[in-house]
């Protein structure tokens, strides 16, 4: 059977329309659900919760959490809950955040040792249970997984499982080196054009071969943003991510490996560096949609992902971001 994934951001949809279409997604038997924590939208736990508690089957994951603004021991503790309340079907998805973002709020610096220690950490709590930690930015002082001294005398908390699927996202290579040595899955970034999906997986290998793996081993899933109408008709959502995918997530290179030279790009990077992503849409060709997305009549959506399939991607994870009918979505989609 074909792999299928979902995925929802915390906007626009509020969580009891996000739950309805993870119950939808179940019935059309969808492989899982992911939900992308964008600050400062809905957050993840919250979310993904009501979602565990509304299905049976479908595998829920975190897409993706950040280390920075969560220590790694909460984040064990946060997926132990979920999978309990899942009855094992979480997935942790986790990421080194987008810098931008979190340097409001925190000292970001050092994400590919974060993410190889807090991955570490948070494995060895589980395991374990009991751990010290001294990491170069991970630090936790005996800690005993499922204890809290001042709660003895009412019992201890044990999850139901004592390793949770953790799949590492990454843009970069070196994450995506990180994430083919580590990761259980790696988490190709939304956006990626086909041609950028295959030099990640590159990077993947190169990884896998650094921890003494096969590409085999690691489930290599991917966001792909999609628009599906009857009509064929773009979303302005949608042209405005891959404004913002242009300007703001990949480098001139990467346009180039994605077809675009850099006099074609160059006025829509200066109109988004001016006006935002608005300013910008007059920029945004059916070209760039076709390659950044999956989106236009279903027949479109269908091929495209398709080609993310030869491409590499193992698990497509759809993001309708830029869809009206969700319903229509995921029925194409199915």
């Amino acid at each position: 059977m074909k792999r299928i994934g979902l995925a929802f951001t915390g906007v626009p949809f509020s969580v009891k329309e996000l739950t309805d279409h993870a119950k939808l997604a179940e019935e059309n038997e969808f492989e899982s659900i992911w939900f992308m924590e964008d600050y400062y939208l809905r957050d993840a736990f919250s979310t993904l919760a009501s979602f565990a508690l509304a299905t049976k089957k479908i595998k829920i994951g975190t897409g993706v959490i950040n280390p920075y603004t969560r220590h790694p021991a909460l984040i064990a503790t946060s997926m132990a809950t979920l999978d309990e309340l899942s009855s094992g079907r979480a997935i942790l998805g986790m990421g080194a955040g987008v810098p931008a973002l979190l340097k409001q709020m925190v000292d970001y610096k050092k994400p590919l040792a974060t993410v190889r220690e807090s991955v570490s950490f948070i494995r060895e709590l589980l395991a374990k249970r009991r751990v010290t930690f001294h990491g170069e930015m991970v630090h936790a002082e005996d800690i005993i997984f499922g204890y809290c001294p001042y709660f003895d005398p009412f019992g201890k908390f044990e999850p139901i499982r004592n390793r949770i699927p953790t799949y590492v996202a990454g843009m970069g290579p070196r994450m995506l080196q990180l994430a083919g040595e580590i990761g259980d899955g790696v988490l190709i970034s939304a956006g990626f054009s086909t041609e950028l999906v295959k030099s990640a997986i590159e990077n993947v290998k190169i990884g896998a071969k650094r921890g003494n793996r096969s590409l085999e081993e690691i489930d290599i899933a991917g966001y792909i943003v999609s628009c599906v109408s009857k009509d064929g008709h773009i979303s302005e959502e949608t042209k405005g991510f891959v404004a913002c995918c242009i300007s703001q997530f990949f480098d001139l290179q990467a346009l180039k490996l994605s077809g675009f030279e850099e006099e074609e790009v160059q006025p829509l990077r200066e109109a988004f560096a001016k006006g935002g992503y608005k300013e910008a849409l007059k920029y945004v060709t059916d070209e760039m949609v076709k390659v950044f997305t999956a989106s236009g009549r279903p027949e479109e959506c269908r091929e495209k992902i398709k080609e993310f399939e030869k491409a590499g991607i193992k698990l497509p994870i759809v993001a309708p971001l830029g869809s009206k009918d969700i319903r229509l979505a995921i029925d194409v989609l199915r």
